[in-house]
């Protein structure tokens, strides 16, 4: 399962997470600022 790079548009903090971690950031926001996050949050990263 290929990871995905995410970026808050709200602070602009960035990470690459999982596919469970990105349901949990659409469904609670942001972890740094709370900021409501959407699938265009996140690309596919790429596989190694």
């Amino acid at each position: 399962m290929p990871d995905f790079e995410f970026e808050c548009p709200h602070c602009g903090g960035r990470t690459v997470v999982d596919e469970a971690v990105r349901r949990l950031l659409v469904a609670n926001g942001c972890v740094v600022c709370g900021g409501v996050v959407t699938g265009d949050a996140f690309t596919r990263g790429t596989a190694v």
